[in-house]
């Protein structure tokens, strides 16, 4: 079954990649979007790298906000999608295809975020290298899922997309949420919890804070 999701996952993120937004509108009745407008009030500082952009919704509206953004995504297919949308909206992009165990900048960031992601935001490398760019006191923001409350969005759908982009049921027990959380404390973060409601639904979030006074 791991094997299958994975292919399904390849499938999504690369040939199939034009239905990201499709497949991911059906299965949230559209609200997949405003799930990821919700990390923005949780955004500090100016500077911000987006790992996994996708399709580039979060790109263009940060940057039309007066973000200086960068994105990061493996996909060829994905970044086609995202500089097609950011040229059509006249939005100037920085974007970067590579891999987050090995992030190609040697700037450093004020915020990273990162929603909805795939199991290498789990990788000791990728989290290393988000501790590597982040400014002392800088954040990690990862919408990890989403719990549905709402009888009329299809939970299993939902539950389905999670584990073709490689989540798994890792978010399903609190003892799970524990260890999630302690990948990124091994590292020196300082992490948070966050339980977002927005509607009928509710955002686990993992906000992770790298220390005031690390590398000044």
């Amino acid at each position: 079954m791991r094997a299958f999701l994975r292919f399904l996952f390849y499938l999504l993120y690369h040939p199939l990649a034009w239905s990201y937004d499709l497949v991911a509108g059906a299965v949230s009745l559209g609200q997949w979007n405003e799930w990821v407008r919700c990390m923005i009030p949780l955004i500090q500082g100016s500077t911000i790298l987006e790992l996994g952009f996708g399709p580039g919704h979060l790109q263009m509206e940060l940057t039309q906000k007066g973000f200086l953004v960068y994105g990061l995504d493996e996909s060829r297919q994905m970044a086609h999608q995202a500089s097609r949308r950011l040229r059509k909206n006249r939005v100037p992009g920085n974007l970067v295809r590579g891999l987050s165990q090995h992030l190609p900048f040697q700037t450093t960031f004020d915020t990273v975020i990162t929603t909805f992601p795939s199991e290498y935001i789990f990788d000791p490398y990728t989290i290393k290298e988000i501790y590597r760019v982040l400014v002392p006191g800088g954040r990690l923001i990862v919408l990890l899922s989403v719990l549905i409350g709402n009888p009329h969005i299809p939970e299993k759908a939902i539950s389905w997309l999670s584990r073709i982009a490689g989540q798994g049921e890792m978010t399903r027990r609190e003892n799970k949420i524990n260890e999630i959380s302690q990948l990124f404390i091994r590292d020196g973060f300082i992490m948070e919890t966050k339980y977002l409601s927005f509607r009928s639904i509710t955002l686990l979030v993992f906000s992770g804070e790298k220390p005031s006074g690390v590398g000044e």
